[in-house]
């Protein structure tokens, strides 16, 4: 067992490291340059890359509109509490809680779920509604996805004002009521 898990770290170990340096030099000047070859590569990848890549964009987007919330919500205190203009809204340490653990969670389930799959040789599965083959590290990258767009839109989007349920319920009524019109 430890020997295949000594082999697992030491093929996977090259692939990260050069993983973290890609998304150092990405986010440079020079690296920005990178991003229309980026967007150009896509169709090139898997399903399972664009499935992984549709979960970093919202992860992205999640943090961007959490940071959006923070804000409203600290020029909503700064009305009540003048001092509070000069507290920062970042904090390193609620950063490092909230979004560190998370991305830890996130890929620990991913590459435990890939590894298993490797070691195990579980095969792959098909559902009558879908083309794709579906495996473990799939279904865990769709439950994140799905995590992640519940907490954009249900939470973030919603604390910036924008209620999509009642948005959701005014086009169901709508859609009932020319539903109606036209059975008639």
């Amino acid at each position: 067992m430890f020997k295949n898990m000594k082999i697992l770290i030491n093929l996977t170990y090259p692939y990260a490291h050069k993983l973290i340096i890609v998304f150092k030099s990405l986010f440079t000047q020079k690296g920005l340059i990178l991003i229309p070859t980026i967007l150009i590569s896509v169709p090139i990848l898997s399903t399972k890359q664009h499935i992984g890549l549709m979960l970093v964009f919202l992860i992205i987007v999640d943090f961007l509109t959490g940071l959006a919330v923070s804000r409203k919500k600290k020029k909503a205190a700064e009305k009540l509490d003048p001092n509070l203009k000069t507290k920062n809204l970042f904090k390193s340490k609620i950063f490092k809680d909230k979004t560190g653990v998370k991305l830890l969670l996130y890929s620990l389930t991913i590459f435990v779920t890939y590894w298993a799959e490797y070691i195990l040789k579980i095969r792959t599965f098909n559902i009558s509604i879908s083309k794709i083959d579906l495996n473990g590290t799939l279904i865990i990258l769709l439950v994140w996805i799905t995590v992640e767009l519940y907490s954009i839109i249900f939470e973030n989007i919603k604390d910036l004002g924008f209620d999509v349920m009642i948005v959701i319920k005014k086009i169901i009524t709508a859609f009932k009521s020319v539903k109606k019109e036209i059975k008639e």
